[in-house]
C-alpha cells in the first residue's frame, strides 16, 4: 500500500540558466551543481505541497477500491496533483486470483478537481477484488507540464529562490532571519498548491 514513482521527469521544473539568471551567474563552472540543487528543491517542494510539478508516473497499491486512506466517498484520490486523464489506467485482482484491467468507460477522471480523483461512472461500481494487499494499483501521470516551460512561473520562483539560499549557503544556516525570510517566502509562493492528505 504505497504511492511511488514509477517513470521520472525527463526535465527539470526550473532550467539551469534559469536559476544562474537568478544567481546573476555567467559561468558554466557550477552548471552540474546547481542541476543537483534543482533537482533536491523540487522534490523537497513537491513533498510539502504533495504535488508534482513536472509531469511524473506513479503507481498507488491500494487495497480494495475502498481503501480508507485513498478513497472518500467511494472516489480514488491519488495522493500527487494535479491528475492527467491520459496514461491511466487501473489493475485489480479478481476474486479468482485473476489481474484484471478496469475498462476506461467504467470510470471518470476528474482532472479539474483539487486534488484529482477518479470515481465510479454513472451506473458502474467498483468491482470485487480478492481483498489481499496491494490488490488494486491505479497507474496515473501527475504534474503541470513536461517541459519547464509549462510550469507556473510561482512554483519556478519558489524553486529559484530555495536553489539560491543553497547555492549561497553550503551548509545549514542557523540564524533564524534568514531561514524565516525564505520559508516566509517561498510559503507565501506555494499557499495556494498545498494539498491536504487525508491519511
Amino acid at each position: 500500500m504505497s504511492d511511488v514513482q514509477t517513470v521520472a521527469p525527463t526535465t527539470l521544473a526550473l532550467t539551469v540558466q534559469e536559476a544562474k539568471r537568478q544567481l546573476n551567474l555567467s559561468t558554466t563552472d557550477d552548471d552540474v551543481l546547481l542541476e543537483g540543487q534543482i533537482k533536491a528543491a523540487t522534490l523537497l517542494l513537491e513533498n510539502r505541497c504533495n504535488r508534482c510539478f513536472v509531469n511524473q508516473t506513479r503507481a498507488l497499491k491500494m487495497r480494495t477500491f475502498l481503501d480508507s486512506r485513498y478513497v472518500h466517498d467511494r472516489a480514488i484520490q491519488p495522493p500527487r496533483s494535479p491528475l492527467n486523464s491520459t496514461g491511466l489506467s487501473i489493475a485489480y485482482v479478481a476474486t479468482d486470483g485473476t489481474t484484471t484491467t478496469l475498462a476506461s468507460s467504467d470510470y471518470r477522471v476528474g482532472t479539474g478537481d483539487f486534488p484529482g480523483n477518479i470515481s465510479e461512472e454513472y451506473g458502474a461500481t467498483w468491482p470485487n477484488t480478492r481483498n489481499v494487499m496491494n490488490d488494486v494499483t491505479v497507474t496515473y501521470i501527475a504534474g503541470h507540464s513536461t517541459a519547464a516551460t509549462g510550469i507556473p512561473w510561482h512554483i519556478k520562483q519558489a524553486i529559484g529562490m530555495v536553489v539560491a539560499h543553497w547555492y549561497r549557503n553550503r551548509e545549514a544556516v542557523f540564524t533564524g532571519s534568514i531561514t524565516k525570510e525564505i520559508e516566509l517566502g517561498v510559503d507565501a509562493l506555494l499557499e495556494g498548491e498545498r494539498v491536504e492528505r487525508y491519511a
